[in-house]
């Protein structure tokens, strides 16, 4: 199976490219990136189980910060125990998330929280609030 370059790929041009050796694998930041959707849907769904209207989850946009922080404020804690390894992670991950850097990268040197730990709260998350978001179904 052949891989075509990806937009990373692309865009960093070489092994130069200014940043860390995580670049070196552009599947390492599109996970990131889905990882990081995946959290925004679960938070977004939560909110509006909990009567959030559409209106006020555009106003959240994509960050994820302000979607958990509203999230905690309608009972997310009841589900899920957030720590505050689990709150640092999500501040790492949002820094590029919400600026949208995963998708428009720029030629700054980065630091990414590791991927296994991203995993490690989307899995938490989702595996909380699956009943939560599935139950109308």
């Amino acid at each position: 199976m052949e891989l075509k370059p990806d937009f990373f790929t692309q865009f960093r041009g070489s092994t130069n490219f200014p940043g860390t050796l995580l670049l070196e694998n552009p599947l390492f930041l599109d996970g990131h990136y889905l990882y990081g959707h995946s959290l925004e849907l679960a938070y977004k769904g939560f909110l509006f189980r909990c009567g959030v209207t559409l209106k006020e989850l555009k106003g959240v946009g994509h960050d994820l910060q302000k979607a958990l922080n509203l999230a905690k404020d309608k009972g997310l804690c009841n589900y899920l125990c957030i720590d505050a390894a689990y709150e640092t992670v999500v501040q790492q991950l949002n820094k590029y998330y919400f600026t949208k850097e995963f998708e428009y990268m720029t030629h700054t040197e980065k630091t990414f929280p590791l991927l296994m730990d991203v995993k490690d709260i989307v899995n938490r998350t989702i595996n909380s609030l699956f009943t939560v978001l599935t139950e109308h179904l």
